[in-house]
């Protein structure tokens, strides 16, 4: 179980804090020193760590302790709900339902993880939604919806090729409804990043999304369910 960064410990007292682990690990510590002047450096030590490809930062030690040590400091964006910060992404649908099912009363498994999905596939389901990106209403039947900060989440799955941590706008990725025999071929299409002109794929960028349902359904946070619909996210 990860344990909070105590707050008080590092604001106005570090100049410079690194962070060992993955992703989730991250997404902790940039609760705590999210909009405060501690530079935070990684040690991408996780199975993912999609926020440290992001960054192109190095995954061996020495030269991560290099970067830190003598690298520039970069301010990067982050996106948030209600207060709570994330760096990679946040939505709802089949991920956020993965999420939420296979994460229940139990720390994080990759196989549990991918055996959820596997139940979801056959089951298919599909959500409607309603977004509003910057104003802008939009309803559809959806197997997904990310709002991403970073081009990669979960698996490293490129799902926001054109996501960029500095440009201070989020990058949102629709997949339609779909039948189950297309699920393979858009999943091998978001691997090799060549999704993005298929039929069942919308795209949107701005800087408040809304996502709305008729029913509360999961929201993720990075890599966590942990909200329901109504959310606001910018």
């Amino acid at each position: 179980r990860r344990r909070r960064l105590p707050r008080e410990r590092v604001v106005g007292k570090l100049d410079r804090l690194a962070i060992a682990g993955g992703d989730g690990t991250l997404h902790a510590a940039t609760q705590e020193l999210a909009r405060t002047n501690t530079v935070m450096g990684i040690l991408a030590q996780g199975t993912a760590n999609n926020l440290a490809t992001a960054l192109r930062l190095p995954r061996d030690l020495p030269s991560a302790f290099r970067t830190i040590a003598e690298g520039d400091v970069r301010a990067i964006d982050l996106g948030e709900i209600d207060g709570y910060y994330f760096t990679e992404g946040a939505g709802a649908g089949v991920f956020a339902d993965t999420l939420a099912i296979a994460s229940v009363g139990r720390t994080k498994s990759i196989p549990r993880t991918l055996r959820t999905l596997l139940q979801l596939i056959i089951t298919n389901r599909q959500y409607r939604l309603t977004l509003v990106v910057d104003g802008v209403q939009y309803t559809e039947e959806v197997l997904n919806v990310v709002v991403a900060n970073t081009f990669c989440l979960g698996l490293n799955l490129p799902i926001a090729p054109h996501a960029r941590l500095t440009d201070s706008r989020l990058d949102v990725v629709v997949i339609k409804a779909l039948q189950r025999r297309e699920w393979i071929p858009y999943l091998k299409a978001i691997r090799t990043q060549s999704h993005l002109n298929l039929p069942k794929i919308v795209t949107f960028t701005g800087r408040e999304i809304e996502i709305r349902s008729r029913r509360p359904i999961n929201v993720h946070i990075d890599d966590r369910a942990s909200r329901r619909t109504p959310v606001k996210i910018r």
